[in-house]
């Protein structure tokens, strides 16, 4: 399916640390109407938690808000990994916060 196949791609992207280019994939699935999943949010978070990218993972977060997309508590606990790997102890304290507020 094209879920299955543009998960590999973000995955992929998660692999190498190209944060951007599965940033672009993620897009490209609202785009063409393909549902994303836990997972392959999950991918992108980590990609920015690879290169240390904790602002992005956080922004990741408000924007799967924005477009309604199911945060799970995967994609939490992955931004709150990226923070941690950025040493913004202070964010994953309002991201914990959030996710409180959530359930």
């Amino acid at each position: 399916s094209d879920t299955v196949t543009f998960s590999a791609a973000v995955r992929s992207c998660k692999k190498a640390g190209k944060w951007d280019q599965a940033l672009c994939f993620f897009s490209l699935m609202a785009q063409h109407s393909v549902k994303s999943n836990a997972l392959t949010s999950d991918a992108v978070i980590n990609a920015f938690k690879k290169c240390r990218d904790w602002s992005n993972a956080l922004q990741f977060l408000r924007i799967m808000a924005e477009r309604q997309v199911e945060r799970s508590a995967i994609n939490f606990s992955a931004s709150i990994n990226a923070h941690e790997k950025g040493s913004a102890w202070d964010k994953v304290l309002q991201l914990l916060g959030g996710m409180a507020q959530r359930h």
